[in-house]
């Protein structure tokens, strides 16, 4: 088959099963999100803390609203949930999301095959740090603060999708052939790892250490890969994940994975606050 052709029946079937494509199940992005807020609960203002309902609400949104059924948000809002790199084949990301889409135009791609998630990372990352900013000058409105446990709970979702391996991969539900997936299950499988082994997430944080980085391209990068080095491993369990009882393997994997979102939800947190004390408000902003 024809690169171009496949990467337009690919483009095709995401949009058609826009509806099954879930990173993580939302109660387990409920539940690392509350714990990632829990972790970095004494580094953040007080009401960030107090709003850990709300940001773990907030978390599930952007999976909420690709099933509103309107084609403009399902299209513009799906591809921000993945990122299949081996598309790129070692290409450098560019640092903007329409530099990336010329690239992509250049290489005969597709931003809904290849996927956006970097983007979503980075940019919801920024605007958290805008609004974490405009707390430190007016820390009394309740309108500011609720914007920014909003912005983290969004933030907090685009950040976990990095964190299930296969979401990171073009081999998203089986691996693919000739351009497409065979949609073998596995795919759910992972999503509901969490609900399906019991995770603790007290457990699980217990010993993380976090600080914020200094520079947020490479944190993105760098936790991406780690996610993708876990697709082997996923393959390599695709039976036992199949399996109703889930083995000590999968166990593990489920718990790497679960590590892996919360340090780096909570990393982005902390990252967001402290480039706050940095960023500049302009004079003309309202409180």
């Amino acid at each position: 088959m024809k690169p171009g052709l496949r990467t337009k029946l690919a483009s095709l079937l995401i949009l058609a099963q826009a509806s099954w494509v879930y990173p993580w199940f939302v109660a387990s992005h409920i539940q690392l999100t509350g714990q990632a807020v829990r972790m970095v609960a004494g580094l953040l203002p007080e009401f960030f803390r107090q709003g850990e309902k709300t940001i773990s609400h907030t978390s599930q949104d952007p999976d909420i609203l690709t099933e509103v059924f309107t084609r403009a948000l399902v299209t513009r809002e799906k591809p921000d949930h993945y990122f299949d790199s081996e598309y790129l084949k070692g290409e450098t990301l560019p640092l903007t999301r329409y530099e990336y889409y010329r690239l992509l135009h250049r290489k005969g791609l597709d931003p809904q095959v290849v996927g956006c998630l970097p983007y979503a990372i980075w940019e919801w990352t920024e605007k958290l740090t805008g609004a974490f900013a405009q707390f430190r000058r007016w820390p009394e409105s309740k309108e500011i603060q609720t914007k920014c446990l909003l912005y983290a709970g969004i933030l907090a979702h685009y950040v976990q999708d990095g964190c299930m391996p296969l979401h990171v991969t073009l081999h998203y539900d089986g691996q693919m052939k000739d351009g497409l997936s065979p949609r073998t299950g596995l795919h759910q499988k992972m999503d509901g790892l969490f609900q399906l082994v019991r995770l603790d997430t007290e457990k699980i944080a217990a010993g993380l250490k976090v600080k914020p980085s200094v520079d947020l391209y490479n944190l993105v990068l760098q936790k991406l890969k780690e996610s993708q080095s876990l697709v082997e491993e996923v393959y390599r369990l695709e039976t036992e994940l199949m399996a109703e009882e889930k083995s000590s393997r999968v166990i593990s994997l489920a718990e790497k994975c679960y590590q892996n979102a919360l340090s780096f939800t909570a990393t982005v947190f902390l990252t967001a606050w402290e480039s706050s004390a940095r960023a500049r408000i302009p004079d003309w902003v309202e409180p």
